[in-house]
């Protein structure tokens, strides 16, 4: 589609770690009136200077997944709207038109964007308002463990998603929480401090020999593969995880599901790839429940997406209406006694 006359081009960041993918999201961008005025890497975006820039829309083409929380700085710092793409996944020959009306929706210029193209994927949430940092100790003088267990899985925008997901819930909340989010080396315990901050529950590192409590939310860390003992204590070795991922989703689920039998539960937010999706499979098979984000509300949808696809999410919804969902099926279990 050609610029339309006395429209002036949409001034597009263009982030691709790859020089070959990078030259071709180039080209599709000049041919549907739009103009790079930056390209660069993830590891070298802050040459770009972002604050100094003219910019309509961040485009960032994901090969693999980066570090996190660097990334979740830079979703809440940009200074214009951000699309994600994930062009190693893309397949069929409009995968360029829906990426370019995205973009042209995002910036605001629907006069721009083709009429037939799916709507774009974007939250339009504002940001959280963040109480006073909660000090939580590693330990805990109730050694009752919690009679069921819902992992969370997440991925690129899941932090901020489980953020408005955690506020929601009550700290006596009558359930545990393993957290698999894939994350860097040595930023597990940054994400533990900062979900502590939005939410009533009780947030820390997951710690060998530990057995998950109500009103707990555990980390997994980085360091070693999580598992559960025929106690459901928590296991750290040095095994590796069965995926790519650190930690691995897949494996937390299946964990979970082998200890907790029809009281496990996941609910899996955004992220890239499809991790996850397995580990629902075996949390289904033993009667537990399987909800996930909605499209709509993530950075990037493809962890829910590939659950969905599988056919074992029972619901889906923004971070909210998780969260409410959970508060009133446990309420409806205290009310039947179980």
């Amino acid at each position: 589609m050609a610029e339309q006359a006395g429209q002036a081009a949409l001034q597009v960041l263009l982030v691709a770690e790859e020089g070959g993918q990078r030259d071709r999201l180039r080209d599709l961008l000049r041919r549907h009136g739009m103009e790079p005025v930056c390209e660069t890497s993830l590891s070298d975006l802050e040459k770009c200077g972002l604050d100094k820039r003219e910019l309509d829309v961040i485009l960032i083409d994901l090969i693999e997944e980066p570090d996190v929380l660097n990334l979740e700085n830079l979703i809440e710092s940009a200074p214009a709207p951000i699309l994600f793409s994930e062009s190693s996944m893309a397949t069929g020959r409009g995968w360029g038109e829906k990426l370019v009306h995205k973009l042209k929706t995002l910036a605001g210029r629907d006069d721009l964007a083709e009429e037939s193209a799916e709507p774009m994927q974007a939250t339009g949430e504002p940001a959280m308002s963040r109480p006073a940092l909660k000090v939580v100790s590693e330990t805990s003088s109730d050694t009752r463990g919690a009679v069921s267990l819902c992992v969370l899985g997440a991925s690129i925008g899941g932090p901020e998603a489980v953020k408005k997901f955690l506020a929601a819930l009550p700290a006596d909340l009558p359930m545990a929480f393993l957290l698999a989010q894939h994350i860097g080396p040595g930023f597990d315990h940054r994400l533990a401090t900062q979900l502590g901050r939005v939410t009533g529950l009780c947030v820390r590192m997951a710690i060998h020999g530990d057995t998950p409590r109500p009103g707990e939310v555990l980390v997994v860390p980085t360091g070693g593969r999580l598992g559960l003992d025929e106690h459901g204590r928590i296991l750290l070795t040095d095994e590796p995880w069965s995926g790519p991922y650190n930690p691995t989703i897949n494996d937390v689920m299946v964990a979970a599901a082998k200890y907790y039998g029809a009281y496990a539960g996941a609910i899996l937010f955004s992220g890239m790839g499809n991790d996850g999706a397995m580990g629902a499979i075996a949390i289904k098979e033993v009667g537990g429940y399987v909800w996930a984000q909605d499209e709509d509300s993530c950075v990037i949808s493809s962890i829910p997406d590939s659950a969905r696809r599988v056919g074992v999410v029972d619901f889906s919804g923004p971070p909210g209406e998780l969260a409410q969902r959970l508060l009133d099926s446990c309420m409806q279990r205290v009310a039947n006694g179980a």
